[in-house]
């Protein structure tokens, strides 16, 4: 910096230094809702957020998965009577996986 105080261009330079380092390559970061639909309770004794954490761990921190568990019986009975929810998702979301491809 010319025709600046000395001082005045030490402490620019310390204030440079101070800044955290760039970062060289961005990380993305994926968040998704999933919606299990099951004829029986999960035997599973982890509960969702457990497996979430699991998930998040296993896409090395990439992806947030958050499960939304519900009896098919039960869902069947909030689609006979109109829920808005479940009638959204299953218009507008695509089917991942499916024992009887339905």
């Amino acid at each position: 910096i010319k025709g600046t105080n000395p001082s005045l261009r030490a402490q620019q330079s310390n204030l440079n230094n101070n800044l955290p380092p760039t970062p060289t390559h961005q990380t993305r970061t994926f968040t998704y809702t999933l919606l299990i639909f099951t004829n029986k309770s999960p035997r599973s004794s982890a509960g969702p957020a457990q497996i979430t954490d699991e998930l998040y761990n296993h896409t090395q921190k990439q992806a947030k998965v958050y499960l939304i568990m519900m009896d098919a019986a039960k869902a069947s009975e909030k689609l006979d009577i109109g829920c808005n929810f479940l009638v959204y998702f299953i218009k507008n979301s695509p089917q991942v996986f499916s024992i009887d491809n339905h």
